[in-house]
Protein backbone atom coordinates (compact mmCIF):
# COMPACT_ATOMS: atom_id res chain seq x y z
CA UNK A 1 0.00 0.00 0.00
CA UNK A 2 1.25 3.66 -0.68
CA UNK A 3 0.54 6.40 0.94
CA UNK A 4 -0.18 9.66 -0.46
CA UNK A 5 -0.69 12.88 1.50
CA UNK A 6 -2.47 16.05 -0.43
CA UNK A 7 -2.00 19.29 0.42
CA UNK A 8 -3.97 22.21 -0.57
CA UNK A 9 -2.19 25.04 -2.68
CA UNK A 10 -0.79 27.65 -0.36
CA UNK A 11 -2.84 30.51 0.08
CA UNK A 12 -1.98 33.61 -2.64
CA UNK A 13 -0.52 36.74 -0.39
CA UNK A 14 -2.59 39.72 0.35
CA UNK A 15 -2.33 42.00 -2.07
CA UNK A 16 0.12 39.95 -4.74
CA UNK A 17 -2.38 40.46 -7.21
CA UNK A 18 -1.47 36.35 -7.77
CA UNK A 19 -5.30 35.09 -8.22
CA UNK A 20 -7.76 34.25 -5.60
CA UNK A 21 -7.30 35.90 -2.52
CA UNK A 22 -8.76 34.74 0.42
CA UNK A 23 -11.73 36.89 1.19
CA UNK A 24 -12.37 35.84 4.62
CA UNK A 25 -8.95 35.65 6.20
CA UNK A 26 -8.20 39.39 4.46
CA UNK A 27 -11.31 40.83 5.81
CA UNK A 28 -10.64 39.46 9.22
CA UNK A 29 -7.45 41.40 9.43
CA UNK A 30 -8.55 44.78 8.35
CA UNK A 31 -11.16 44.31 11.18
CA UNK A 32 -8.51 43.81 13.70
CA UNK A 33 -6.53 46.79 12.15
CA UNK A 34 -9.21 49.02 12.54
CA UNK A 35 -10.29 48.00 15.95
CA UNK A 36 -6.53 48.32 16.75
CA UNK A 37 -6.27 52.13 15.87
CA UNK A 38 -9.80 52.75 17.46
CA UNK A 39 -8.45 51.96 20.51
CA UNK A 40 -5.70 55.22 20.56
CA UNK A 41 -7.04 57.15 17.74
CA UNK A 42 -5.85 60.41 16.37
CA UNK A 43 -7.52 62.57 13.91
CA UNK A 44 -4.87 63.73 10.86
CA UNK A 45 -5.44 65.45 7.90
CA UNK A 46 -2.25 64.89 5.79
CA UNK A 47 -1.05 67.70 4.17
CA UNK A 48 0.92 65.83 0.85
CA UNK A 49 4.53 68.07 0.08
CA UNK A 50 5.60 68.23 -4.04
CA UNK A 51 9.20 69.20 -4.63
CA UNK A 52 9.41 72.65 -6.33
CA UNK A 53 12.53 73.31 -8.37
CA UNK A 54 13.05 76.68 -7.78
CA UNK A 55 15.23 79.31 -10.38
CA UNK A 56 18.10 78.91 -8.90
CA UNK A 57 18.21 75.39 -9.39
CA UNK A 58 17.83 74.35 -6.00
CA UNK A 59 14.29 72.41 -4.18
CA UNK A 60 12.11 73.42 -1.84
CA UNK A 61 8.90 71.64 -0.48
CA UNK A 62 5.63 72.99 -1.48
CA UNK A 63 2.38 72.45 0.45
CA UNK A 64 -0.36 71.16 -1.59
CA UNK A 65 -4.17 71.30 0.10
CA UNK A 66 -4.42 68.90 2.83
CA UNK A 67 -6.17 65.51 2.34
CA UNK A 68 -9.23 64.15 4.30
CA UNK A 69 -9.20 64.15 7.66
CA UNK A 70 -8.48 60.43 8.64
CA UNK A 71 -8.43 58.06 11.89
CA UNK A 72 -5.14 56.63 12.36
CA UNK A 73 -3.28 55.23 15.19
CA UNK A 74 0.74 56.50 16.09
CA UNK A 75 2.66 54.08 17.96
CA UNK A 76 5.87 53.41 19.27
CA UNK A 77 8.56 52.10 16.55
CA UNK A 78 9.80 48.34 17.61
CA UNK A 79 13.23 49.79 17.14
CA UNK A 80 13.83 52.77 18.83
CA UNK A 81 17.47 53.07 16.66
CA UNK A 82 15.73 52.91 13.52
CA UNK A 83 16.42 56.02 11.38
CA UNK A 84 14.82 57.22 8.02
CA UNK A 85 15.99 60.25 5.70
CA UNK A 86 13.63 63.10 5.91
CA UNK A 87 12.76 65.18 3.01
CA UNK A 88 15.59 67.51 3.89
CA UNK A 89 18.03 64.88 3.44
CA UNK A 90 19.02 64.09 6.96
CA UNK A 91 18.83 61.52 8.90
CA UNK A 92 16.36 60.89 11.36
CA UNK A 93 15.44 58.74 14.34
CA UNK A 94 11.48 57.42 13.65
CA UNK A 95 9.67 58.92 16.37
CA UNK A 96 6.14 56.94 15.62
CA UNK A 97 5.20 54.27 13.35
CA UNK A 98 1.76 55.28 11.54
CA UNK A 99 -1.07 52.56 11.46
CA UNK A 100 -3.86 53.44 9.13
CA UNK A 101 -7.18 51.31 7.28
CA UNK A 102 -6.22 49.27 4.24
CA UNK A 103 -7.84 52.13 2.23
CA UNK A 104 -6.02 55.36 3.93
CA UNK A 105 -4.63 57.97 1.53
CA UNK A 106 -0.82 58.41 2.41
CA UNK A 107 1.98 59.54 0.88
CA UNK A 108 5.70 60.07 1.89
CA UNK A 109 6.59 63.10 2.94
CA UNK A 110 3.04 64.05 3.95
CA UNK A 111 3.19 66.55 6.88
CA UNK A 112 0.95 66.78 10.08
CA UNK A 113 0.66 68.88 13.26
CA UNK A 114 -0.38 67.20 16.00
CA UNK A 115 0.21 68.56 19.82
CA UNK A 116 1.59 71.51 18.56
CA UNK A 117 4.65 70.00 16.90
CA UNK A 118 4.98 69.50 12.84
CA UNK A 119 5.78 65.76 11.89
CA UNK A 120 6.35 64.11 8.40
CA UNK A 121 6.06 60.50 6.49
CA UNK A 122 9.34 60.05 6.43
CA UNK A 123 9.00 56.58 4.89
CA UNK A 124 6.21 54.06 3.77
CA UNK A 125 6.58 50.82 5.06
CA UNK A 126 5.47 47.99 2.32
CA UNK A 127 1.64 47.23 1.63
CA UNK A 128 0.41 43.89 3.20
CA UNK A 129 -3.32 44.44 1.70
CA UNK A 130 -4.94 44.74 5.50
CA UNK A 131 -3.24 48.05 6.78
CA UNK A 132 -0.96 50.80 5.69
CA UNK A 133 1.95 51.85 7.85
CA UNK A 134 4.67 54.54 7.89
CA UNK A 135 7.65 55.80 9.66
CA UNK A 136 6.95 59.13 11.04
CA UNK A 137 9.51 61.78 12.17
CA UNK A 138 9.90 65.49 13.51
CA UNK A 139 9.55 67.47 10.79
CA UNK A 140 12.18 70.72 10.89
Amino acid sequence: DEMSIVLPNPPDQPGSGGGTEHTYELQVQRELTEWFINTMPVFIALTPRRRVRSPSGGYSWQDQPPRETQTLRLCEPPDPGLQVQGSDGKLRDVQWLLVARWDAVLGRYDAFELDGRQWEVADLMPYNGWERRAAVTARG
